[in-house]
């Protein structure tokens, strides 16, 4: 899948549309969506894929080359780095992390997991739909597989 099938940048954010592909793109790679050795899309497609300016992609490119995230190579195109040894790597984990302390918050509030989940795809402008199958009840969880097999049982 291409990982910018569904992202948009935002035009009328008052975050510039550089900084937002760049973000975009750190992510994409602190992630593991592109992996070490990956081709990215080129400057030219990935400008016409969303709709924006080729030099604002070129300038992130040059950008994501200097913090060392890509390596740009005149005729063989645009490629992921080797990111062994680099401060990225732990991105993902910061990512993870600041998502886990925020749901602990709106937890801590009293809301309910669905809640939660409601109250981020609102603030996101994203809808969700959550399953009958996907409460506590019936969630797959050490703890209440047990219970669900000794129901099963007896």
């Amino acid at each position: 899948m291409d990982p910018f099938e569904t992202y948009r940048i935002d035009k009328k954010s008052d975050i510039p549309i550089w900084v937002q592909l760049k973000k975009r793109l750190t992510y994409l790679i602190a992630s593991g969506a592109y992996q070490p050795g990956d081709q990215l899309p080129t400057v030219r497609e990935l400008a016409v894929q969303l709709d924006i300016n080729y030099h604002t992609v070129n300038k992130v490119y040059h950008d994501l080359e200097s913090s060392g995230l890509i390596e740009v190579q005149v005729g063989r195109g645009s490629h992921v780095a080797d990111l062994g040894n680099s401060r990225f790597v732990a991105f993902e984990n910061d990512a993870r992390m600041v998502a886990s302390e925020y749901a602990t918050k709106l937890l801590d509030l009293g809301m309910t997991p669905e809640e939660a989940v409601r109250a981020i795809a609102d603030h996101l402008g994203v809808k969700v739909t959550i399953d009958a199958a996907d409460t506590d009840d019936n969630a797959t969880t050490p703890a209440n597989e047990s219970q669900k097999a000794s129901r099963r049982v007896g």
